[in-house]
């Protein structure tokens, strides 16, 4: 499924979901469609590249040698 967005000469266009990153870093469009918003790039706040975990781990880690019981 494709994803609606807004080039710099006022084209909507749907594209792949794969390209957006490539198209917001190349400056190439103004905006895109996301749930039911449309978001403005230099206004909203996007998706990141990076998920990074910044919260304290709280599961538990095996012990070198243990092995689960499945």
């Amino acid at each position: 499924m494709g994803i609606l967005v807004l080039f710099k000469d006022n084209i909507y266009d749907i594209v792949a979901n794969e390209h957006l990153d490539e198209l917001i870093a190349e400056h190439k469009i103004i905006g895109f469609h996301r749930s039911m918003e449309w978001v403005q790039i230099g206004r909203d706040p996007l998706r990141s590249g990076t998920r990074e975990y910044k919260a304290r781990e709280r599961r538990n880690r095996l012990q070198s040698g243990e092995t689960t019981s499945r």
